[in-house]
Formats: structure tokens, C-alpha cells, sequence
């Protein structure tokens, strides 16, 4: 089934054509996407453009050009880079289409990673290495803890986001 990649429609799911996403890696020298099957790549930006959305919703600019009728989160209005330009509120920006390529790789090389499956409680981190001690994570982890972070992404879709906190802690009990 064909990408739907109409900015602002009601069925679209990708940010990026299988187009774009073979122009991005083919130009940054990424092999491991060429060499997947087509229907492998377009579920994988499926996937990408889905976790983009979760992982991101929170922090983006402005608001949808079509409300809750818009199936993907871009295109948005009253949205400015970091450097004080306005974002196109009709298209797709670049940073969006280029994210949802880095992470569709990922997909394609390992289906699922960018939402996996955990178990809190079960999750061990290595605290020894002579003895080979493993300890259970803390009890008040989150399957949010456990998100994977794709510093490429953070970076391509850094000039769109709002503003985060400042000085901010998390307190844990121990």
C-alpha cells in the first residue's frame, strides 16, 4: 500500500516518500536502507512518522492547519525556527521529512526499536563487573525511561521545537 504523504490530510501517514527517504540516505551514505525491500521501507517511515508524532507532540509549535481532522501533527501554524523565521504552515518543513528518514532507517534495520516493549521491574542495569552483579532498575522506572533518544533526530528537529523547561529536576525516592 502506497504512502499517503499529502501535507494536512485526513489518511496521510508518512512525513516522507519513499522518494525522499532513498534521496536522504543515498546522500549520507547510508547502505543499510537500499538494501531493504521497498514494502520494508515504507512500513518503516509509517513507523517513524508515528513515533515522531508521540515522541514530539508535546513540544512542537503552533497548532494544526486542519485541528483534529489532520491525521499527522504537520502541518502546523505560527511556527518559527530558532532563528526567528516563519515555517511554511502548507508543507512539510525539511527538518520533519529528514527526522522521519533518520529514524525510518533505524525501522528498517530493526523493526520495532523505536517502540519497544518493556516490562518495568524487570529491567536490570550491570553494577558489577568481576562478580557480574545486575540490579533491578529503580522501582519508579517508566516504559518512558526506557523511550529509546536519537540524538540525530533531537538535532534535525531542534529549530521547530517549543521551549523546554529550564533547571528542572527529577526527584526520585530511593
Amino acid at each position: 500500500m502506497a504512502l499517503i504523504t499529502t501535507p494536512g490530510a485526513a489518511n496521510a501517514d508518512s512525513y516522507a516518500s519513499l522518494a525522499d527517504a532513498t534521496a536522504y540516505h543515498a546522500a549520507t551514505g547510508n547502505a543499510s536502507w537500499a538494501a531493504a525491500s521497498s514494502g520494508d521501507q515504507e512500513t518503516a517511515l509509517r513507523r517513524a512518522t508515528a513515533w515522531i508524532d508521540a515522541t514530539y507532540r508535546g513540544r512542537w509549535q503552533g497548532s494544526r492547519v486542519n485541528g483534529r481532522d489532520q491525521a499527522l501533527d504537520w502541518p502546523r501554524y505560527n511556527v518559527t525556527d530558532l532563528g526567528g523565521w516563519p515555517v511554511d504552515y502548507a508543507t512539510i518543513p525539511a527538518e520533519v521529512v529528514n527526522a522521519t528518514c533518520e529514524a525510518a532507517v533505524r525501522e528498517v534495520v530493526t523493526p520495532f526499536c523505536l517502540t519497544p516493549d518493556v516490562v518495568i521491574g524487570r529491567e536490570k542495569i550491570l553494577t558489577g563487573v568481576k562478580g557480574i552483579t545486575w540490579t533491578p532498575m529503580r522501582a519508579a522506572a517508566s516504559a518512558a525511561d526506557l523511550q529509546p533518544v536519537l540524538t540525530a533526530v533531537d538535532g534535525l528537529l531542534g529549530s521547530l521545537l517549543g521551549p523546554t523547561p529550564q533547571n528542572t529536576t527529577t526527584l526520585l525516592r530511593a
